[in-house]
Parts: structure tokens; C-alpha cells; sequence
């Protein structure tokens, strides 16, 4: 902000130097000897401030580079969710339904794998709504990136972690249960799911 003298004095200078808010103006006034001294800053639309230097000498105002310029580079932050779906069994595949918030610009939201312990995690699309796969049970992890704009540098949030689980088997129910005595039997099951072996 400004900074002004409301300290009497006769002949002595202030140097009034710093930034406005955006989009908005203000006015000031100084103590110059048994006067008051105002002037009205300028007002810069919003995405730009105010810089330059003002000086009051001796009750005369006058203003060196005073301007209106954009500001830029300026940091944000992104946080991400992924919605009611945190975690899927097999097979590994779920469509998701991310979301952000906090952030300030204008660029575009984008997702993207960034690890995890599950075989091939991969998004389908990098868009809210992608299909997110893997190969084997595990974790993938997802991070949201607003891309910069005119004002605002890019910026990534913190990994969101997805688990994938093995599935569960059917009951397993062992249905050869009688036979002929001198006979061998031949044994058989029936329900599970998986591929494993039959012990």
C-alpha cells in the first residue's frame, strides 16, 4: 500500500511508493506545513496494480512513472478429490469422477498418473471423468495440474491415491462326496473365480 506523512512538517519531502489493490482506487492525504495535502491515486482494472513513485514537496504533488501495469507469474495453489470412488477390485478398471478446488486462473485442469504400486496405471483421457486401469492390485496415484494463463503460473496438487484390491472367490464347495468302495474317486468343485491352483 501507499504509505503517507500525517506528521507536520514545512519544506520536507514524502515519498509516497508502492502498489493499489485490484481494480480499485483511493485517496490520501498528507500533512504539508498547516495544510492538508489529498490527491486520488488511479485506478487499474482488475488483473493489472498500480506502480510508480509519488513525491509531495513542499505542498506540490507530483507523480514519476506512475502506471498501470499487469501482474504476472503470480503463484496459485490446486486441491483435487476424486469423488465417492477411492478404490475398485478386480477387474481394474473404474471410471472416476474428479474434481478441483482453490484454485485462481483461468488455465485448463488436466489429470495425470504420477506412481503407485499397480501394474500399468493408466488414465484413459486426462479429462474429470477418465477410466482409470491396472494390470495387477495396487496402488495409482493421480495429480490435478492447472495449466498457467496470462497471470497465474501452473500449478499441481498433491497425489490423490486409488487402491485396487483383489477380488473375492466364491464359496468353493467340494462336490464329488461318494463312491464305490474299491473304486477311485474322482474328485471335483464347484464356485471360486480365480485361476489359482487346487490344492
Amino acid at each position: 500500500m501507499y504509505k503517507t506523512s500525517t506528521n507536520s512538517f514545512t519544506g520536507a519531502v514524502t515519498l509516497l511508493c508502492g502498489t493499489l489493490p485490484l481494480g480499485s482506487g483511493r485517496s490520501y492525504g498528507a500533512t504539508l506545513g498547516t495544510a492538508a495535502g489529498t490527491y486520488e491515486d488511479i485506478a487499474c482494472a482488475t488483473g493489472s496494480v498500480a506502480n510508480g513513485l509519488y513525491v509531495n514537496y513542499g505542498g506540490i504533488l507530483d507523480r514519476f512513472g506512475i502506471q498501470c501495469a499487469p501482474i504476472i507469474n503470480i503463484p496459485q495453489t490446486v486441491s483435487a478429490s476424486l469423488g465417492a470412488i477411492s478404490s475398485g477390485t478386480y477387474p481394474y478398471s473404474k471410471t472416476l469422477s474428479m474434481s478441483t478446488s482453490g484454485s485462481n486462473g483461468s488455465g485448463a485442469i488436466t489429470y495425470a498418473i504420477t506412481g503407485g504400486t499397480a501394474s500399468n496405471c493408466t488414465l484413459l483421457s486426462n479429462a474429470s471423468n477418465a477410466t482409470l486401469t491396472a494390470t495387477k492390485s495396487g496402488t495409482c496415484t493421480i495429480a490435478a495440474t492447472i495449466a498457467a494463463d496470462t497471470n497465474y503460473v501452473a500449478a499441481t496438487s498433491a497425489n490423490l491415491i486409488f487402491y485396487f484390491y483383489q477380488a473375492g472367490q466364491q464359496t468353493l464347495a467340494l462336490t464329488s462326496t461318494s463312491g464305490t468302495f474299491g473304486t477311485s474317486l474322482s474328485l471335483s468343485t464347484s464356485g471360486g473365480n480365480g485361476t489359482g491352483s487346487l490344492l
